[in-house]
This record gives structure tokens, C-alpha cells and sequence, in this order.
């Protein structure tokens, strides 16, 4: 069990969320400043999508790829 806990706690700087992500507009709109324009519209969706309680509901396929290489390993839905 502790080797579990371990493991777990290790991997979390990989997978786990920050404090400070959820309903955070400002880091939303920071994040989509650093992508080319092209593909801004597609970032702030995902991101609205992962971290806005208020925000959209569901992605579609196209938006969700072009945002997907600026999203970090713990943002991307397998």
C-alpha cells in the first residue's frame, strides 16, 4: 500500500491539477496570449471546457486537436 502511495504521489506532478486552475480566467487568458492566433479560438475553449464551472460542455473533435499541443500532460483527455 505504501509503495501505491508513492507511486501515486510521483506521478502527480505529471497528472495532477495546480491549486489556483479552476475558474482562473486570468491563467486562461494568459495561456492563449503564448499560442499562434490560428489557434487561440481552440485553446480557450479546451481550457474554458477543463477549468471553467460556467464553461462549455462539450468539445468537438477538430477544436480539441488544434488546441492539443499547447495543453500540458495533465490536460489532455485521452
Amino acid at each position: 500500500m505504501l509503495n501505491q502511495v508513492k507511486e501515486s504521489r510521483s506521478r502527480c506532478g505529471e497528472f495532477c491539477v495546480p491549486d489556483g486552475h479552476l475558474n482562473n480566467k486570468e491563467l486562461i487568458e494568459r495561456r492563449v496570449e503564448q499560442v499562434p492566433t490560428k489557434s487561440q479560438a481552440a485553446l480557450r475553449l479546451v481550457l474554458s471546457y477543463l477549468y471553467l464551472v460556467d464553461g462549455p460542455t462539450n468539445l468537438s473533435n477538430p477544436k480539441y486537436r488544434d488546441a492539443e499541443p499547447y495543453l500540458k500532460p495533465y490536460e489532455i483527455i485521452p
